[in-house]
């Protein structure tokens, strides 16, 4: 029975300290992953706020050319007057 067990018992040793390696890795893991998930989580109110400015900014630019128009028609009614 002895020798069984001095065969066996290294054995189940090294598996023992594989095991408690990959716990240690998995939780540097998973360590890592919250902090990247919080990064992105950072990144996507950035980019929301961003994207919402180009709108507007999208949106007042396209309106210049009527408002150009219009004020050249008022300038225009303005010099016609006597």
């Amino acid at each position: 029975m002895s020798e069984i067990t001095d065969v066996v018992l290294p054995i189940l040793q090294k598996i023992q300290a594989d095991i408690v390696g990959l716990k240690s890795d998995v939780s540097d893991l998973k360590g890592d992953t919250q902090d990247s998930r919080e990064i992105l989580e950072r990144m996507q109110g950035h980019v929301t706020f961003t994207v919402g400015l180009h709108g507007e900014n999208r949106a007042d630019i396209q309106g210049v050319p009527a408002d150009i128009a219009g004020l050249k028609n008022r300038l225009a009614i303005l010099e016609a007057r006597p």
